[in-house]
């Protein structure tokens, strides 16, 4: 009896280590691995950036427009995102610089217009660069519609706007 029970206590032990060392070697949060986290979405096409005053009409009236290619780069507190679209037989070329101090909301978004539905949807409020003119909104979209993936994706763009507030060090 007095081995099982020792038995018993070792392996319960040893279970909470190995439990303990598996949440350990889990990666942290940072700016690093948020950004990444974006640009590999982007570029596997699972996330997607909508931009110009047409915004909404597209979103309504096709719900693919064909995204010929896009680029993602980036450095600390800034994104640099390029998407190349083609709308009605016209190439538009998109070209935005997200600095992530600037961003004052990010947030879920599940419709277009107060009446058709965007699942996946994701909007960022602020000031932005886009095609060198100011923009206030930048609209994005899971494209599967996953609510887990938005809010992974959200939760990612939230950290990069709290890590990156330039006010954040007066502790308000």
């Amino acid at each position: 009896m007095k081995y099982l029970l020792t038995g018993i206590i070792s392996f319960i032990l040893l279970s909470l280590a190995a439990q303990a060392d598996t949440q350990s070697s889990k990666p942290q949060p940072s700016i690093d691995s948020a950004q990444a986290f974006i640009k590999t979405l982007m570029l596997r096409g699972e996330l997607r950036a909508w931009f110009g005053d047409s915004f909404i009409s597209r979103f309504a009236l096709s719900e693919k427009i064909p995204q010929l290619s896009v680029s993602f780069d980036h450095d600390e507190c800034e994104s640099l995102v390029a998407v190349k679209i083609q709308d009605n037989g016209k190439v538009e070329n998109y070209r935005s610089k997200i600095l992530w101090s600037n961003v004052a909301e990010v947030s879920a978004r599940d419709s277009v217009d107060g009446q058709t539905p965007m699942p996946g949807g994701i909007i960022l409020r602020g000031t932005f660069d886009v095609n060198s003119q100011t923009e206030h909104v930048i609209n994005l979209s899971v494209e599967s519609g996953s609510s887990q993936l938005r809010s992974r994706v959200i939760n990612a763009m939230a950290f990069l706007q709290q890590q990156c507030d330039k006010t954040s060090g007066y502790a308000f």
